[in-house]
């Protein structure tokens, strides 16, 4: 019975599944992956139905809890993975083995990299602001401007100098100019006249995004 077709159906999969070993993880993994890559009309039909992206999902995330890089490595056998999927799996990883996932970042690309960067700038933010700082000029991918935007939000709030050098900094290269508004945007909840000094002085990549919304926020 597919598990659309019964509410409960997929809480007791995600159930099941969370409590697998590495080595049965493991293998329902590799399973799944064959299936869904197999070019065979009888298996497909014989798995119509059957919610493999789902079990995928919750089998993958049990083996990324007990053997980080075995999760990764299954992950770069996808043909084209998942972005969910991708971001699930990274943001384990991360929590778990930092380095391990910033290890296997050159094996991703596409879309996917920005699903598998965020969870591991999300944690270097907390932990290690300047290699988050690092990671986020490594790559400049425009998807990854939120990102960029968060982590000077974040610094700002806590050390309004040093989050506006690393806003500049992101500004510097044209790609991502709106990160000075929105660091300013951030600091004036802090100290405002300091941020409007700040901006008033400022000149450089962002500039015009800055005058625009300082007009704004002056004329409502």
């Amino acid at each position: 019975m597919p598990a659309d077709s019964d509410p409960g159906a997929a809480l007791r999969l995600a159930q099941s599944c969370l409590f697998l070993d590495e080595s049965s993880a493991s293998e329902l993994v590799r399973e799944i992956i064959r299936i869904q890559l197999s070019d065979d009309p009888e298996t497909k039909v014989k798995f119509r139905g059957v919610e493999l992206d789902r079990l995928l999902e919750v089998s993958i995330f049990r083996l990324s809890q007990l053997n980080p890089d075995a999760a990764l490595e299954l992950l770069g056998e996808m043909r084209a993975a998942k972005g969910d999927l991708v971001a699930l799996v990274f943001s384990n990883v991360a929590a778990e083995n930092l380095p391990s996932a910033k290890s296997y970042l050159s094996s991703v690309g596409g879309h996917a990299l920005r699903d598998a960067v965020e969870p591991i700038a999300a944690r270097l933010a907390i932990d290690d602001p300047e290699a988050a700082v690092s990671l986020l000029e490594e790559y400049g991918q425009p998807e990854l401007d939120s990102e960029r935007r968060k982590l000077v939000e974040r610094l700002v709030t806590k050390d309004p100098a040093k989050g506006m050098a690393v806003a500049v900094k992101f500004a510097s290269d044209g790609r991502n100019p709106d990160v000075i508004r929105a660091a300013v945007h951030r600091w004036l909840t802090v100290d405002e006249s300091a941020a409007l000094r700040w901006a008033g002085a400022y000149r450089g990549p962002g500039e015009k995004e800055l005058r625009e919304f300082l007009q704004n926020r002056s004329n409502p």
